[in-house]
C-alpha cells in the first residue's frame, strides 16, 4: 500500500463558524477529491452540492489547489455567511476541542 494512495475518507469534525456548525465528509482517491459533502446547521439559499462537486471532483487535495478551483463563486450565495476562505478553513484546520 505505501505509495499508492488508495481510496480513503476524510471528516473534519464540526467547526464552528460565521454561517454556523459545519462538518465536511470527502471520499478521496490518489489525493484527489471524488466527492464532498458538508453537514451540520447551516442556512442554505441555494442548492450547492452540485456546485461544489462539479467544482472540486479531481481537485488535489490541497488548499491552494481547492482555492484556485473555487475562484470567482460567491459561495455566501448558496450558504449565508459562509466564504470560500471559511469552507478551506473548516476543511485544513483542525477543529478546537
Amino acid at each position: 500500500i505505501y505509495g499508492r494512495n488508495p481510496r480513503y475518507s476524510y471528516h473534519s469534525g464540526m467547526q464552528r463558524t460565521r454561517a454556523g456548525e459545519i462538518s465536511i465528509n470527502a471520499d478521496l482517491h490518489h489525493r484527489r477529491i471524488s466527492k464532498i459533502e458538508l453537514c451540520g446547521d447551516f442556512f442554505v439559499l441555494q442548492d450547492y452540492h452540485a456546485l461544489l462537486n462539479d467544482r472540486l471532483r479531481g481537485v488535489e487535495w490541497s488548499r491552494d489547489a481547492m482555492q484556485e478551483a473555487l475562484q470567482g463563486i460567491s459561495l455566501d450565495r448558496y450558504i449565508q455567511n459562509l466564504t470560500t476562505e471559511e469552507l478551506l478553513d473548516i476543511i485544513f484546520t483542525e477543529p478546537i476541542k
